[in-house]
């Protein structure tokens, strides 16, 4: 394999349009913003945008796949913390925290009723990890059928809640919201499983 000498460069380049890409949410929606907003915000030429990203939409997913990646990895050391495989969607603490550190981007995905790639898009990602959570329960028990009804029911029901506590501006902690959510999932999860 051979080694790049321009890879950082590459690496820079990706990183300021992602940045870019957070940045002009907050400030156009993703509904309004165009590839060319996201050029001219982190000095990069179409080529090189094309070189990283296929169209806006692609840019979208790869944002969401780097929250889902450090979600599962936040799921991960939890498991490792508590020594215990039986932590129940061990991503939602840090899904809140997220939300909670980033509000001006969920204000406006909540308050924008035009942002429903986002909203699509983040549903998707909370059901991904509600299914591996299950999946990694269960193992090949059940079918995925069997299933999905839960992880819809679990995922709509992590997103309520955040669309919740963004919209009502609710004075409530990240960890203490995720306490509240475990408190009313428990005995679903338990059914789920049965």
């Amino acid at each position: 394999m051979t080694i790049r000498k321009d890879a950082p460069r590459l690496s820079r380049s990706r990183e300021a349009m992602l940045d870019a890409f957070r940045v002009l949410l907050i400030e156009r929606g993703y509904e309004k913003m165009t590839v060319q907003h996201v050029l001219n915000r982190a000095h990069v030429g179409r080529a090189t945008f094309y070189a990283h990203f296929r169209n806006k939409r692609d840019l979208l997913d790869s944002s969401l796949d780097r929250l889902q990646n450090a979600l599962r990895l936040a799921w991960r050391n939890e498991i490792s913390r508590s020594r215990s495989a039986d932590t129940v969607f061990g991503f939602s603490r840090e899904f809140f925290r997220h939300v909670d550190g980033h509000r001006r981007i969920y204000d406006l995905i909540v308050g924008r009723p035009s942002e429903v790639t986002i909203e699509r898009s983040m549903r998707g990602i909370l059901c991904n990890l509600v299914r591996e959570d299950f999946v990694a329960r269960l193992g090949t028990r059940r079918a995925s059928k069997h299933i999905e009804p839960a992880v819809q029911y679990f995922g709509g029901a992590l997103w309520s809640l955040m669309v919740w506590w963004i919209s009502t501006r609710a004075p409530i902690t990240a960890d203490d919201l995720d306490a509240r959510f475990h408190a009313l999932a428990a005995p679903s999860v338990k059914a789920s499983l049965a």
